[in-house]
């Protein structure tokens, strides 16, 4: 129904514009008419998925700054002092950047529920006894003892120089 609708939209305009130009009115062959409603429908829906994929990205950038931006500890830097915790492993040092705007930015806390905490944990322990620099990726803040802290990912970016 509703294609048929179409077509005959697209056979008035095609009439329309022939008139218009002073032309006999144009008989078109049912072959044409068919291409003609497939190539619409097409259109149509090749419409209707950008339209949607526009509005999917449009919504995961809205979600997505509305979240815990988080970020990357750069530059990287020498761990002055650590403090294991019952729920992580806390590394102080004076430059670490604040990116998710937690109470604190003088440590970052590997959380023990981090499912690469056994391993990170071993690496940010010799990187602290050998005085080597250490960048990671924070996405999100950690309480412990009532102060935020940016918590550091053992499975993204962490890295020892």
């Amino acid at each position: 129904m509703q294609q048929s609708r179409r077509l005959a939209r697209m056979k008035l305009a095609v009439r329309m514009a022939a008139c218009q130009k002073g032309l006999a009115t144009i008989t078109i062959s049912t072959a044409l008419q068919q291409r003609i409603a497939a190539t619409s429908i097409q259109g149509i829906s090749n419409m209707k998925f950008f339209r949607m994929f526009i509005l999917m990205l449009l919504t995961s950038i809205g979600l997505s700054s509305a979240a815990n931006a988080g970020g990357v500890l750069q530059p990287p830097q020498i761990i002055t002092h650590v403090s294991f915790q019952q729920n992580g492993f806390i590394i102080y040092a004076d430059g670490w950047p604040n990116p998710n705007n937690c109470d604190t930015a003088a440590g970052v806390m590997l959380l023990a529920t981090d499912s690469n905490y056994d391993k990170a944990f071993a690496l940010l322990l010799t990187a602290y006894s050998t005085g080597k620099k250490v960048s990671g990726y924070s996405d999100g803040c950690t309480l412990h003892d009532g102060v935020s802290y940016n918590s550091i990912r053992g499975s993204k970016y962490l890295v020892v120089r």
